[in-house]
């Protein structure tokens, strides 16, 4: 047989539900030079029985005996992948038939390239679209500056080169935040590029395990962070963290008080990456800023109309680099005062 170009890796553990729409999904891309592995790992529901209704020859069924999970389930689909190229998708997602085709193009035309995603739209658990995820419009030198502050990509839509001689793995230490771990090692290696396009949809459910495994995630994640932010020679302390962390997932109120202390520590980040071999300097602005600016439209609720404390820098040079959402958060501004003397008349 000759040697698949892809190798694509699905771990399923009780994804009766969706799993054959999943299936589905990959056999019918437009290309069909791939190897599917689909590894159950040991489920207790019946998506063992689902998954052998499917005779494609490209499908390599492998059935773990004892419940592996995620992280050493992936592993064992990425040792055994024999393709060139690496193809994720989660058990209840489903890619859409151009997927393949697209990101393997754009890998072969740009050889500097180690990985290609693109966005994908919500679905629910009856399939009814909803918001698109991963919409962002970040350069290939961006995407890399973006992961200091969160993983701005979906897994299901990754698409990689296959560095199985260097096993390059999934670590144990990161349960929960395998991906972007993972995707920081794999950044190490060369360029990252994000497809503007919708190519998968991805589900969203209540067992969704990033729904319910949300607070170790967080915690892992700030550990990927800290790594990174030593790349800057930046050695931070666990309030330090919190506040690197804000910027993803607003653990703490964007009040007065925490807009300073977030403030205080972009400067310090400006700072650390004037000189920097890691981060060219303009392009570490530009996403900074942008985080910056994101924040300050998601603080409107809590600063009572405070328009001037917008003047204050880093935020005014933060809005000022990012046009829209300056119109943005002076609109919602003149709507919540709108609304207040409307109250009060």
């Amino acid at each position: 047989m000759t040697k698949p170009l892809i190798s694509v890796i699905t771990a399923v553990y009780n994804g009766s539900a969706f799993v054959e729409e999943t299936i589905r999904s990959i056999l019918s891309q437009t290309i069909d030079n791939f190897e599917y592995i689909i590894i159950d790992d040991a489920s207790t529901d019946d998506s063992a029985d689902h998954i052998r209704k499917f005779t494609d020859p490209r499908i390599r069924f492998i059935q773990n005996s004892t419940n592996l999970r995620l992280v050493k389930t992936r592993n064992l689909g990425l040792a055994a992948a024999v393709g060139k190229y690496i193809a994720l998708i989660d058990h209840d997602d489903v890619a859409l038939p151009n997927r393949f085709e697209e990101q393997l193009q754009a890998i072969i035309d740009d050889p500097e390239l180690v990985m290609v995603a693109s966005y994908a739209v919500n679905i629910d658990e009856s399939g009814n679209l909803g918001n698109i995820r991963g919409n962002i419009n970040d350069s290939d030198d961006e995407l890399k500056v973006r992961l200091l502050f969160r993983n701005p990509f979906i897994n299901s839509t990754l698409f990689f080169k296959n560095y199985h001689e260097t096993g390059l793995r999934y670590h144990y230490k990161f349960p929960l935040s395998e991906d972007y771990d993972f995707i920081v090692r794999l950044s190490e290696k060369g360029k990252l590029h994000l497809i503007k396009k919708v190519l998968l949809e991805y589900r969203v459910h209540t067992s969704n395990y990033s729904q319910t495994m949300n607070h170790s995630m967080i915690e892992l994640g700030s550990e990927v962070k800290r790594r990174l932010l030593r790349g800057l020679n930046i050695e931070v302390n666990e309030t330090d963290l919190l506040i690197h962390s804000n910027f993803e997932h607003q653990l703490m109120p964007y009040d007065q008080k925490v807009l300073d202390l977030m403030g205080d520590w972009a400067k310090k980040l400006l700072k650390s990456s004037d000189g920097s071999a890691v981060y060219e300097k303009n392009i570490f602005c530009n996403v900074l800023y942008d985080e910056l600016s994101i924040v300050a439209e998601k603080s409107v609720e809590l600063m009572r109309n405070n328009f001037l404390y917008y003047l204050k820098q880093p935020y005014f040079s933060a809005l000022r680099n990012n046009p829209s959402a300056a119109i943005r958060l002076i609109l919602k501004l003149l709507i919540r005062r709108s609304i207040r003397n409307k109250f009060y008349l």
